[in-house]
């Protein structure tokens, strides 16, 4: 609820709080999001690569969309804060694994599009 209501810090303190007795994929995927919406790309750059340096215990479970979307929102983050190559080699390991999945994924898509305008 606070992070619906613009309560921004106490969303992440509570979500902080949280993750520490439950951490989950959920859990350290929505404190990024917690600080993207903050503001604060570079807290959120962080909580994503040590969220994404962890062994992927997300597929096959309710998490999966949104750990696949950190890779994305990560990417997005490197490359606002121009670097590219970061950006590049993050989306890489979002779409080598998707080489073969449908191209009308959306997730696919805004990837691949966000990819070639880097290159």
């Amino acid at each position: 609820m606070a992070l619906a209501t613009g309560e921004h810090e106490k969303a992440i303190e509570l979500l902080t709080q949280s993750d520490k007795e439950n951490n989950t994929g959920f859990s350290g995927e929505a404190i990024a999001h917690a600080y993207q919406l903050s503001g604060d790309a570079d807290k959120a750059i962080a909580v994503y690569e040590n969220m994404l340096r962890a062994p992927d215990l997300s597929l096959s479970w309710e998490p999966q969309q949104r750990w696949l979307e950190a890779r994305y929102t990560l990417a997005l983050d490197y490359s606002s804060r121009g670097d590219k190559q970061k950006a590049r080699e993050t989306l890489a390991a979002l779409l080598n694994p998707w080489k073969d999945a449908d191209p009308n994924l959306p997730l696919l898509k805004q990837a691949k599009a966000e990819y070639a305008k880097l290159e």
